[in-house]
């Protein structure tokens, strides 16, 4: 039976040889912790922000972005290419992360914001990205082990918290930092393995989704962070092709791609992500959008944020959605940590 593959935790590690799932588990520890920083006081009077990685590291800077959207008044970007802005100057911070310090897109970021006389500061689990900051002098902050780099969010988001707590201290309130950690540490036993699938909820997701084409959905100034965290999860853990778009643009294209579709699969499971932080008009723009879709497809699941603050909401659905990727990868009987065509694509770009 179903309910016992994933309640089975001799099945479960004969899968997850890695075992992969201590390393959720220990995401809510991660989020709170101090990190000592030693930055120069002109690293506060910039005129812009950018973060730049790739992956599992990326998605830190698309975090923060979405967190201080409505909170500091400099531009934030994100940058997941090799090449900076031409904007960028001696008058932006740049905070480039990289968990192996190795990656040539987040290392090409890092030499040419030193040519351009950035303010930068490095992070990372050491490699040439911890050699470079070294080389110029530039702040470095190490961060701990783990599994892999998606595994290692919230030792590589920590330090990008702290970083706007000393740097913008009128902006992110620690408070919203306790608080995201006080939500993940009680939904941690609700999702972890020995919370049977009854109880579970993303054991029940997971078993909804299983062997259905999945769709998800975020909206752009709130929950985009944590819907493509969502669809990076299912790539990377489920081994899954996945489709990903945001409200309210959505409304305005794929909507039809949905309804209209003579080949729609009636196997597709819509999952989209929500907050109470909607105001009306996204709200509304996105509650019709779906009453029209849903007749087209299996069923439309909706995980919403808890908490008070953006981060608290956006690294629930986050923690939610990586234990649903996981019990998915369990269930198609897929060891979730391995990469193997990533890997393959990193050697070949070197030779």
């Amino acid at each position: 039976m179903k309910t016992k593959v994933l309640d089975n935790k001799d099945f479960i590690s004969s899968i997850d040889k890695s075992s992969m799932y201590r390393e959720l588990d220990n995401f809510p520890k991660t989020i709170s912790e101090k990190v000592t920083l030693n930055l120069p006081d002109n690293y506060s009077r910039v005129k812009n922000i950018l973060v730049g990685g790739m992956g599992g590291s990326g998605i830190c800077g698309d975090i923060i972005q979405s967190t201080l959207f409505e909170l500091i008044d400099l531009p934030i970007e994100v940058i997941k290419d090799y090449s900076l802005p031409k904007h960028i100057n001696s008058e932006s911070l740049v905070i480039v992360i990289s968990y192996s310090g190795n990656t040539e897109e987040t290392l090409s970021l890092f030499d040419e914001a030193q040519k351009r006389e950035s303010k930068i500061i490095a992070i990372s689990n050491g490699g040439e990205l911890q050699e470079k900051a070294k080389k110029f002098n530039s702040p470095y902050i190490r961060v701990k082990e783990s599994l892999m780099p998606r595994t290692a969010l919230g030792h590589l988001l920590n330090p990008l918290l702290n970083i706007v707590l000393k740097l913008f201290p009128n902006t992110l309130a620690y408070q919203d930092i306790l608080e995201a950690e006080k939500i993940l540490s009680n939904l941690q036993i609700i999702y972890a393995l020995g919370s049977p699938l009854s109880e579970n909820r993303a054991k029940e997701i997971a078993e909804k989704i299983k062997n259905k084409y999945i769709i998800i959905f975020g909206s752009e100034s709130i929950t985009r962070p944590a819907a493509l965290r969502l669809k990076t999860q299912f790539n990377e853990n489920s081994k899954l092709s996945v489709y990903f778009n945001c409200f309210p643009e959505l409304g305005h294209n794929e909507i039809i791609g949905i309804t209209d579709d003579p080949l729609s699969k009636k196997d597709t499971v819509i999952i989209t992500l929500r907050s109470p932080l909607e105001n009306p008009q996204l709200k509304k723009c996105i509650d019709v959008a779906l009453e029209i879709m849903k007749p087209r497809v299996n069923e439309v699941i909706e995980l919403w944020g808890q908490g008070k603050s953006k981060l608290s909401q956006l690294l629930s659905m986050i923690f939610l959605g990586d234990w649903i990727s996981y019990y998915l990868a369990l269930l198609r009987e897929v060891d979730p940590t391995p990469v193997p065509s990533i890997n393959q694509f990193k050697k070949m770009k070197k030779e």
